[in-house]
């Protein structure tokens, strides 16, 4: 997520509870999982009485039919689904990276080399970005290792 801290909590809190309920449920989808949270969100921004949300965030994860979804949640609470997207500082930029070396066909390493290029800088160092994976099969979350991040950052800048 990018904004205000506490904001960026609250709706990370509210994220794993709604997790919770669907495994429980036994029907973990990130679409619904996204439109959930979008319900929750939505007053937020709708009511005079309080403010909305200060917090722009991006969710992943893998649908009720095994495929891979993307969608970014506005500070109003709007889910849009994406292939690709970013958000916060430099943007702009891992946008046109994004844009560039998208394909449709990408394998998971391409795709993972494609995600880490648009979010390094030559001033940012390999530790300082999180990168992770979800098996569409095993369903496992794999946060991707400093090594791999490493290696990656060296064909990037060599």
């Amino acid at each position: 997520y990018c904004g205000i801290l506490t904001d960026g909590y609250l709706i990370v809190e509210e994220a794993m509870r709604i997790s919770e309920s669907l495994k429980k449920e036994d029907s973990m989808d990130i679409e619904i999982l996204a439109k959930k949270l979008s319900l929750f969100m939505q007053p937020y921004g709708q009511r005079k009485d309080v403010r909305p949300f200060a917090v722009a965030l991006i969710m992943g994860g893998i649908d009720s039919e095994n495929r891979p979804r993307l969608f970014q949640l506005n500070s109003a609470g709007f889910a849009h689904e994406f292939k690709a997207c970013v958000i916060g500082v430099g943007s702009e930029e891992s946008e046109e990276t994004l844009k560039a070396g998208y394909k449709k066909d990408l394998n998971l390493e391409e795709s993972i080399t494609l995600a880490i290029k648009a979010v390094l800088r030559e001033e940012k160092k390999p530790e300082e970005v999180i990168v992770a994976t979800i098996d569409a099969k095993t369903r496992r979350f794999r946060e991707i290792t400093l090594e791999e991040k490493e290696q990656v950052w060296k064909k990037i800048f060599p």
